[in-house]
């Protein structure tokens, strides 16, 4: 074998044993670049998403697992617009909570209600985003304390249908009614919030939420004495907020 050929076996060993010694890397690194590629990503949660959502639908009985999947799925479905998607999984969730409490404080159940509320609300679809909105609130009255936070949160959800109402209406005379509901929830939700202890946050939420419904009632003197009081609140906890 002439010097120039054993030369060329030497450097081609060399090459192939880099090469080969690398390729791991490089396999590794792209299969990282391909992870972490947004939409392969997304793609993969979504994948691993419905594969979760399809298992635990068989084992309805391990319902924080079942709920876990079913908000994963949920997530998804209004990540992509779905909404309907959406609302689907939410109602199987409520279904899959309803029986879990016999004469008791169901609060699985209601969270689900609430969420599948939202949707309908996203949706622009307030009647039914009420119906649901409601219902919770029935359950909270039924079975927690008068003075309960979770009441008010209900309130403010149900305050805030009746403000979306009217905004959605044209002529003033339409609008102003649903204004004046949405304050009267709201104002139930500030007495119970401004009573509540550590529930600052919830009286703030109040509070803006009142002085937006008086804003657009045409009771500018009402909205601004509840701008004040919301600001007062969210200086006291160093927060930054700026009225709509």
């Amino acid at each position: 074998m002439s010097r120039l050929l054993v030369q060329f076996v030497i450097v081609a060993g060399v090459f192939a044993v880099v090469i080969l010694g690398s390729m791991p890397a490089v396999m590794e690194a792209r299969r990282d670049a391909e992870i972490n590629d947004y939409p392969n990503k997304l793609n993969l949660e979504d994948m691993n998403a419905q594969r979760r959502w399809q298992m635990v639908q068989t084992q309805p009985a391990e319902i924080d697992n079942y709920i876990a999947a079913a908000d994963e799925m949920a997530s998804v479905y209004l990540r992509q617009q779905k909404f309907n998607e959406a609302v689907d999984i939410y109602q199987k969730e409520m279904g899959a909570t309803w029986g879990l409490k016999a004469n008791a404080y169901n609060e699985l159940w209601v969270n689900a209600d609430i969420k599948a509320g939202g949707v309908h609300r996203d949706l622009c679809a307030f009647d039914t985003a009420l119906i649901c909105y409601n219902s919770a609130l029935d359950h909270d009255r039924k079975y927690l304390p008068a003075g309960d936070a979770r009441i008010a949160r209900d309130l403010n959800n149900i305050g805030l249908m009746h403000y979306m109402i009217g905004l959605s209406k044209s002529d003033d005379k339409d609008r102003k009614p649903e204004f004046e509901k949405a304050v009267d929830f709201y104002k139930q939700a500030l007495k119970i919030a401004s009573a509540a202890e550590g529930k600052k946050t919830l009286q703030a939420a109040s509070l803006w939420n009142l002085y937006l419904a008086c804003r657009d009632s045409g009771d500018k003197a009402a909205a601004n004495d509840y701008k004040k009081q919301a600001q007062a609140i969210d200086t006291t906890m160093h927060r930054i907020c700026k009225a709509p």
